[in-house]
């Protein structure tokens, strides 16, 4: 049953019962009956006489001659009467606001102020069945209403609305933020007081674009209303070209979700969910360490109080809770006016806020964020009709009729005239509307040191996002949106190289097509089909054009501008190949079949065939070109690639230590081999420039050892066998006092030619196998590999213990 909301009784609701007046066709207005005057009276939308007994408010003027009547204006409030989760009982919270807002328009001398607006009641229960059962009940056996009131369902709210224009009536809302209603053409009788959860997004929006995010990851709870939030921030992220990483709907477990954020690498994270979810969110954000400086949470506002401390997380400890939450940015709409001013009820916005404050203390009441919007619905509602009694009195004025009626049709159409023309002052800002949207402003906060700190506001009206000096970052900078990223962009070097190459063709072409006018007269042009030749020419210059539109890619121009260049360079390098081979392809055809049919005169072909093969292939490359564009266009699209790793090494020809051959080398070559083994690890560069000349100094050494073995071996080469065999016996040292005995024409001839290459022969095989340990390779017993086969074995040589160097090949 309909309940009325009658100011008379302090907000109480009421049965309406039996004397709801019946459904009227129309207004019935009396022409002699002035409105407001002493001893008059005016009937508005109610035909029974007695029914108007009970309305009136002044009973003192009952004394005077005439009976002056406050006149019902009936206005339909649908709301959730029961509790709703994560709201309260909405309508209890706002029902003083209300009060409140009739209370001011009482004390006010207005137009209706021999009017009164009766709320009737209907509970919605947020159930499509049950309130739509409601709201006809209502519209069929209730009285004519003027407007509805009210409304914070989507799914209730998005069907009244579209229903609206059939009934002739306006709908106000103050609580419906769906972005399901944005849509004037299919909603033209819907307002709303409160901002869109579309202008929110705008925000976000806004935010991203400021610090350069292009790449963001979204959590989302899985509810109709936030489901339909997200599909309205995704389109805007994609109108704006903000890359969604990653799309994560809330389950059992939130750590599942969170953790596949951090996976895909996304550093900015949208989320849309309540404060119990909330927790337990950012308890999984503390254990999978994703906060600080690196991590940007941007979050809905509307959260109570210490919500953190009352909601459900019993694996994080509050303290921890704040370690994850410290930074977080939330967007929301303002609540009440920053501005310090009297409005149209004649009160500011921190006088309205402490009378209702003091009446929810009075009534054990939660407060609710509509309840500004619900107190400036009202007035808005005030003003809307105000204007529909203004230009009624107005046509009655000058009318010639002495009593006419006002269909439903005119008043609805009266009203929603009146709504577009809207603006004040309130308390919750400027009213106004543009497309049925209120034009709001979007509060920015922070989440800092355990209160939220306002660091700026988005103004919807204006699209400008204004940011103060209180936001901080636990980062020297804004968080990037990514770990590692590198754009890919066209070399400019490379691209003017082109360019300059492209512009000295096109004036060789224009040289050309200069030259081609300028003779054209010549017996040679006209034989060359002059009109062929301006073909190839335009073509080719098209061609060339196209490489100056493929050089410009992202960093040199606009986003808009490169999604209008896709198509555009197509279509130019297309025709332009087009139109050069067809032209070509008419030229040789033609020289073909004069060729052919050199016999028969007749058979030339002339100029306008040429141009009828040439217009045929561009006809088919232009619908190729059309249907390409229509079915499938080109778009901009960014693609990402993962991360490259760079696998650098000093030494790519490395040896594994563990599949050297361990060779029995004297003491300093396996220093040397312990060395090379060490500097494999990997030490600091001071250690290997150390063992880099401890080296060239072992080498240097090496070398002079070889030249003293190398004179020894020429001379047992050179001097007579020895009795005791063939066998060679190789000394480890050459003293200063042996040289007397050598022989000194062997001296003489020791840099003769000859005896400078059988060293070189010998010096070679000798310095491999003596560095072959000090870089990784082989000693000297394993040598046997490398031997001459007609070369004794290691076994069979006697060598000095001193050195142990085997010669080979010699």
């Amino acid at each position: 049953m309909p309940v009325c909301l009658d100011t008379r009784l302090q907000g109480t609701l009421m049965p309406c019962g039996h004397r709801l007046p019946r459904r009227m066709q129309g207004w019935l207005v009396d022409r002699d009956m002035g409105a407001g005057g002493r001893g008059e009276v005016v009937v508005a939308g109610v035909r029974d006489q007695e029914a108007l007994s009970d309305r009136l408010i002044d009973p003192e003027s009952q004394e005077k001659a005439r009976v002056v009547v406050r006149h019902s204006l009936p206005v339909l409030w649908i709301m959730p009467l029961t509790d709703n989760p994560g709201r309260g009982n909405l309508t209890a919270s706002v029902l003083p606001a209300v009060q409140l807002a009739l209370d001011d328009l009482s004390r006010q001398q207005t137009p209706l102020r021999n009017y009164e607006i009766n709320f009737h009641v209907i509970d919605s229960e947020c159930n499509i069945a049950k309130g739509l059962k409601a709201y006809f009940d209502a519209i069929c056996f209730g009285p004519k209403y003027l407007m509805i009131f009210g409304g914070v369902c989507p799914s209730v709210t998005s069907v009244i609305a579209e229903s609206l224009q059939g009934w002739n009536l306006v709908q106000l809302s103050f609580a419906a933020t769906t972005p399901v209603l944005d849509d004037e053409k299919k909603y033209p009788n819907f307002f709303r007081m409160v901002t869109s959860d579309n202008t929110v997004n705008q925000a976000v929006v806004k935010i991203l674009q400021n610090y350069k995010w292009r790449r963001v990851g979204t959590l989302t709870q899985d509810v109709q209303r936030i489901s339909e939030i997200r599909r309205d921030l995704t389109k805007q992220l994609s109108k704006a070209d903000v890359m969604v990483a990653v799309t994560e709907s809330l389950s059992t477990d939130p750590c599942i979700n969170v953790k596949k954020l951090k996976d895909m690498d996304v550093t900015i994270i949208i989320g849309l969910f309540d404060e119990n979810s909330a927790s337990k969110v950012f308890c999984c954000a503390y254990s999978l360490n994703m906060f600080g400086g690196r991590y940007q949470w941007i979050l809905p506002g509307g959260y109570q109080g210490s919500w953190w401390e009352e909601a459900d997380s019993s694996n994080c400890a509050s303290n921890n809770l704040l370690t994850a939450m410290e930074g977080y940015i939330t967007v929301d709409f303002t609540h009440l006016s920053n501005r310090q001013i009297k409005g149209i009820s004649g009160r500011t916005p921190e006088e309205y806020d402490e009378t209702y404050n003091r009446e929810l203390l009075q009534r054990g009441l939660v407060a609710s964020k509509f309840h500004g919007f619900a107190y400036d619905g009202v007035w808005v509602m005030v003003k809307a009709l105000t204007r529909v009694i203004e230009s009624v009195r107005h046509r009655e004025r000058y009318d010639i009729h002495r009593n006419f009626t006002v269909s439903s049709k005119e008043i609805g159409q009266m009203v929603l005239d009146s709504m577009k023309e809207i603006c004040f002052e309130g308390v919750t800002g400027q009213v106004m509307f543009r497309n049925g949207e209120r034009m709001g402003t979007i509060k920015l906060s922070q989440f800092q040191e355990g209160r939220e700190v306002k660091i700026g506001q988005y103004n919807a009206e204006a699209e400008e996002l204004e940011l103060n000096h209180l936001i901080k970052f636990q980062g020297m900078q804004p968080p990037k949106d990514r770990a590692h990223s590198q754009r890919w962009d066209v070399s400019v070097p490379l691209y003017i190289i082109l360019l300059s190459t492209t512009g000295l063709a096109m004036l060789m072409a224009l040289f050309f097509l200069f030259f081609h006018i300028k003779h054209h007269n010549h017996w040679v042009m006209k034989k060359s089909s002059p009109s062929m030749n301006y073909l190839i020419i335009l073509g080719t210059m098209l061609a060339c054009t196209s490489v100056f539109l493929c050089g410009l890619d992202g960093s040199l121009v606009t986003d808009k501008v490169f999604v209008l260049l896709c198509p555009i360079r197509t279509y130019i390098l297309s025709v332009g190949y087009t139109t050069t081979f067809g032209a070509l392809f008419a030229k040789t055809w033609r020289v073909w079949t004069i060729v052919k049919y050199k016999e028969i005169i007749e058979k030339i072909i002339k100029d306008d065939q040429l141009w009828i093969i040439v217009g045929g292939m561009l006809l088919i490359d232009l619908c190729l070109l059309t249907c390409w564009q229509m079915v499938d266009p080109l778009r901009r699209t960014v693609e990402e690639f993962s991360q490259e790793l760079v696998k650098i090494r000093d030494n790519p020809n490395q040896v594994d230590p563990t599949n050297w051959l361990q060779c029995d080398l004297n003491k300093e070559d396996s220093e040397t081999s312990s060395s090379s083994s060490s500097l494999n690890r990997g030490r600091s560069l001071e250690s290997l420039r150390t063992e880099n000349q401890h080296l060239r100094r072992r080498i240097t050494e090496i070398g002079d050892q070889l030249e003293d073995v190398a004179m020894q071996v020429l001379e047992e080469e050179l001097s007579p066998p020895s009795p005791q065999g063939h066998e060679v016996r190789l000394r480890a040292q050459v003293c200063s006092e042996d040289v007397p005995r050598m022989n000194r024409e062997l001296f003489d001839d020791i840099n003769s030619p000859e005896h400078i290459q059988r060293r070189r022969s010998v010096q070679l095989p000798i310095l491999h196998h003596a560095y072959m340990p000090a870089i990784g390779g082989m000693s000297a017993s394993c040598s046997s590999l490398l031997r001459s086969p007609d070369v004794p074995s290691a076994q069979q040589r006697h060598m000095p213990p001193s050195h142990r160097v085997m010669v080979t090949g010699l």
